[in-house]
């Protein structure tokens, strides 16, 4: 009866247990400071065509990646035109216009990256008609409207660079003062005023229409207008800052208000700011005041989303100023100084549980050690220091059960790390620091330590980290630092088992992390740091399994953190660092981590769900494995994660496949049937060059040149030089689902060999001294599920190579060697020649003096030969001189007869002194031993006689004077007097030798 009646009052206390239910629609994560953004109003948002985020803000224009902002602000006459941003769009040609608050209206050129900037100018009437832009749109027709304040509606005609104004001078004060655009199915134009005004422009050519007065029901429409959209349902919603939300049905000229009321469905705040399309028949409703509102349209009822401190994944601000749903249909708020929301509708969220403001309306502590199943309905938790909490599922509700020093029943401990059912139905709890409970919930109270029968009293100071029990009914508890201990629960027996040195079958490990009995019975125990264990009952003893780096079929690490068997009867083995190894059936191990996809290589807890994939606790977030296809899958906060450090082996699988994780902010339930593989591919884009570590911008010269001549978008080739020794590309998936689960592998193919595998932390690459030529760089993205894109980046980089290594320096290299070449065989050769030349010149010269020595002696030989021919001829003269004498002195003593005969023997003789031929024999010599000698002589001096002939043979073959009046017959006088009439016949003067003259010639 007891036992029923306190069963009764466990039940009670939890149906009275204030129930919190987690809102599974709308999971915001928020986007600020930690990522680039300052805490500044957020005044408007839009994508551009690219996928990245926009922000007008009240301190500049901001572009989001899905990991960091680019910040723009205004410094010259190519920034942005002001600081404080009213309006964003994006045109038809993907340029941003951008409508400020006094500074005019500018235009971001994406291409140049620059801005271009549009005031207004009283002598410009073309100008814009006023600098303070309220609303930018962009009709169906590409017409440009722009509402300002003060100036009515201006169209920017881009292509000419003017405004048109539609807005006449004698308007009143509400019509200059535009605030919205919306354009209906029929192309009308409604305009939002200042004062309440309905009216539209039937085109861009017409002039203002107001509906005000013409509206069927009496609902005025009050207040300053300033958000107005028009649905999929063709109807007008109207967004005051005074008068809550209107509802114009454009058909039939109806009007439907919603106010601020003190009923729950009412809307929350009268001040509405933005107002955006979630999904068909639900509108997104920023309000100033009241956080979120999202109207569902047919039933006209407000969901709301107000800030709660206790809601890590609630928004961050009740003051919404813009509302934005991208082309993901991602959600985004922008709130007046907290930053940026996101709701993303396709990612897939889990239910986080963890404290709550309230007292007792959520667990007692965050931190969640040890899950149980008590039954389909209630969970037991073991917190880090929040004692034991049991949760009902049903109405998600905690009774926390602490220790009391008053009360000797209570929890021993309030650090709860583990908790076992056993086959007796008791409920075991390893506390830190306090040993072992034995829990009874029917009781609900608690047995310590030796209170339990067989269990010693001196390990009520352990510290009990894991608890199992084997075929037999052994309850096996592994310590953090006092072994490993068994006890039966038929024979109450205790036994303690300590890692001995000397013994090598004792336990590794004196740090038990945790335990398993596997479907064979066999008890498996993970240690800190020496492997794995297994026990054999035959021997009582232990067997090792260990690293050893000398055998690469061991197992991958000794830091062993969890155990899990799968439905295979496979070990799967959690470890610190080497990820999840899996023992198969084969004996062979297989290992999963960063390499393979995971987000962390440390697992701290595993379970299988029905559809046999394993879910992995790790200090990085959830990570899903499909072993049978090898798909990866890895969830973080923006999943609404209790956070992205799970506890060691706090995990649990309930009987209807549930799965539990407890980590370091509560615990997660999953519904394993809910999620699906995301068939998203991230957009890939290179955000950012950087050359020397240095980012480059369009236009800039880097290395007395421009690199960049167009934005990296719309780049798709790089010229560089040997000079750009270092450059870094930076890259990103613009995605905004899960972009910290995103993985990017990259290669520049041409330099490496394969693929470069990163995480979001490492989003770039660097490349140092790229050789020259021509590189194809590729990057891509592996969303959440693990798949690879099969969209991929390419950027052709060419890498001019430096002039010493060009074609034309080689050629001109080769020319000048070649010319250098030949100069110098030139030289050589002519150096040779003139050196043969030299010793050829020696040679003839020494040819020549033999020649003429030869010809010296030739010649003297000859002149000697002349010499006494001519000799001959003057003795022959003389001696027939004599004989002519001797005749003609014997003729004077002779008788007439007689000296008749004498007389013609003298005539003989004189007769043979006179013959010329033998002087014409001698001439004949002569010219052949001297060259011609008489013929040049008669070619110079013409007028010679014989007889100035034969002088002048005379002295060439150096006569003397005596020897010449001998063979002339001549004296010695007339030699002479001959010698000096020859000296004038050749011309010659007194101080000139004629012997010389007549030898040189």
């Amino acid at each position: 009866m007891k036992q029923i009646v306190q069963k009764c009052i466990l039940v009670f206390c939890f149906l009275n247990q204030p129930a919190y239910s987690q809102d599974k629609k709308l999971i915001f994560n928020h986007i600020s400071l930690d990522e680039g953004l300052p805490n500044v109003p957020i005044n408007c948002i839009t994508q551009d065509s690219y996928g990245y985020i926009w922000l007008g803000t009240t301190e500049g224009l901001f572009m989001y990646n899905g990991y960091n902002f680019t910040r723009y602000t205004y410094n010259d006459s190519t920034s942005i035109s002001g600081n404080y941003i009213n309006a964003i769009i994006e045109d038809a040609n993907k340029d941003i216009l951008i409508g400020t608050n006094g500074r005019g209206f500018c235009i971001y050129n994406r291409e140049s990256e620059q801005f271009e900037g549009f005031s207004h100018r009283d002598d410009v009437p073309e100008s814009i008609i006023n600098n303070t832009i309220k609303s930018i749109f962009q009709d169906s027709k590409g017409n440009i409207w722009i509402g300002t304040l003060g100036g009515g509606v201006d169209i920017f005609d881009k292509e000419k660079k003017i405004f048109r104004h539609l807005t006449t001078p004698g308007s009143t004060y509400s019509e200059r003062h535009v605030s919205s655009f919306a354009e209906d199915n029929s192309g009308k134009i409604w305009v939002g005023h200042y004062e309440g005004d309905l009216c539209y422009y039937p085109s861009a050519q017409s002039e203002l229409v107001c509906m005000t007065d013409s509206l069927e029901e009496k609902v005025s429409i009050d207040g300053y207008l300033k958000y107005l959209y028009v649905d999929s349902n063709n109807e007008l919603w109207i967004g005051s800052v005074s008068s809550g939300l209107y509802r114009y049905n454009i058909g039939t000229k109806q009007v439907r208000h919603y106010i601020q009321g003190d009923a729950s469905g009412d809307l929350t705040s009268n001040i509405v700011t933005a107002i955006q399309e979630l999904s068909p028949g639900i509108l997104a409703i920023g309000t100033d005041g009241g956080g979120l509102e999202l109207l569902h349209t047919d039933s006209e009822t407000f969901e709301h989303y107000q800030h709660n401190p206790g809601n890590k994944n609630g928004i961050s601000s009740n003051a919404i100023h813009s509302v934005y749903i991208d082309n993901d249909k991602n959600l985004w708020l922008g709130t007046f100084r907290e930053g940026l929301n996101l709701a993303s509708k396709n990612i897939e969220k889990f239910v986080a549980h963890s404290v709550r403001t309230d007292a007792n309306d959520g667990l007692s502590q965050k931190s969640v050690l040890a899950l149980l199943e008590v039954d389909n309905e209630t969970l037991l938790i073991g917190t880090d220091g929040g004692g034991l909490n049991i949760y009902n599922r049903p109405h998600q509700s905690f009774l926390h059960l602490k220790h009391s020093q008053d009360n000797k029943k209570s929890i021993g401990g309030n650090v709860v790390k583990a908790l076992f059912k056993d086959s007796k139905g008791y409920i075991w709890v390893g506390t830190y620091g306090n040993g072992i409970d034995r829990y009874d919930l029917q009781s609900n109270s608690f047995e310590h330590n030796a209170e339990i029968p067989g269990i010693p009293e001196d390990i009520k100071d352990t510290n009990i980290w894991n608890i199992t029990e084997d075929h037999n009914q052994n309850i096996w508890m592994g310590t953090l630092g006092g072994g490993l201990f068994r006890y039966n629960l038929n024979t109450k027996q205790f036994r303690r088992y300590i890692h001995d040195p000397e013994d090598p079958a004792s336990i590794s490990h004196f740090q038990v992390m945790c335990t398993l009995v596997d479907h064979q019975g066999m008890v498996w125990i993970g240690t800190e740091d020496a492997g794995l264990d297994r026990y054999d009952p035959q021997c009582d003893c232990f067997e090792h399994f260990s690293n050893r780096p000398d055998d690469p079929g061991s197992i991958p690490s000794n830091f062993i953190r969890t155990l899990f068997e799968d439905s295979k009867g496979q070990l799967c083995i959690g470890t610190e660092g080497n990820g999840l190894v899996i023992l198969k059936n084969n004996g062979t191990f297989a290992r999963y981590d960063g390499v393979s996809g995971f987000a962390s290589n440390t697992v701290y807890s595993v379970l299988e769900d029905d559809q046999y994939q394993l879910w992995l606790g790790t200090t990085k977030g959830l990570t899903k494995l499909n072993t049978v296809n090898g798909t990866i899958k890895n969830y973080s906060t923006n999943n609404n994660l209790q956070g992205d450090l799970f506890n060691m082996s706090s995990c649990l699988r309930t009987s209807d496949g549930t799965l539990f994780f407890g980590g370091i902010n509560g615990f997660n339930e999953i519904h394993p049937t809910q999620f699906e593989l995301s068939n998203t591919e991230p957009h890939l884009e290179i955000t950012n060059l950087r050359i020397l570590n240095k980012s480059v911008k369009v236009g800039e010269k880097i290395n007395d040149r421009i690199v960049l001549k167009k934005s990296l978008a719309l780049t798709s080739e790089l010229d560089l030089t040997f000079k750009d020794k270092t450059v870094s590309l930076e890259f990103a998936a613009i995605d905004y689902t899960n972009p910290r689960m995103i993985r990017y592998k990259y290669m520049l193919e041409g330099f490496d060999d394969e693929w470069n595998l990163v995480n979001l932390e490492k989003r770039f690459a660097t490349y140092t001294n790229l050789p020259s030529g021509e590189y194809q760089f590729m990057v891509m993205a592996a969303g959440p599920d693990g798949i690879w894109s099969d969209n991929v980046r390419t950027l052709t980089i060419r890498v001019a190579p430096p002039f010493w290594n060009t074609l034309w320096f080689r050629c001109l290299i080769f020319i000048a060697l070649a010319m250098t070449v030949t100069a110098w065989y030139r030289t050589r050769v002519i150096k040779r020649e003139r050196i043969l030349k030299q010793e050829r010149l020696a040679a003839e010269k020494e040819i020549i003096k033999l020649q003429n020595e030869n010809l010296e002696a030739t010649l003297v030989n000859q002149n000697s030969k002349l010499t006494t021919s001519i000799l001959h001829i003057a003795h022959k003269n003389k001696v027939l001189r004599n004989i002519k004498e001797e005749l003609q002195n014997v003729s004077n003593t002779i008788s007439a007869p007689v000296k008749n005969q004498y007389l013609r023997l003298v005539r003989s003789v004189e007769r043979e002194i006179a013959d010329d031929e033998n002087w014409q024999q001698f001439e004949i010599h002569f010219n052949e031993t001297h060259h011609q000698f008489i013929q040049r002589l008669h070619e110079k001096h013409a007028g010679l006689t014989k007889s100035h002939l034969q002088m002048c043979l005379f002295i060439r073959l150096n006569i003397q004077t005596k020897e010449i009046a001998n063979i002339l017959n001549i004296s010695v006088r007339g030699v002479e007097k001959s010698r000096y009439r020859l000296r004038k016949k050749l011309g010659l003067s007194s101080s000139e030798s004629i012997t010389d003259y007549l030898l040189t010639l």
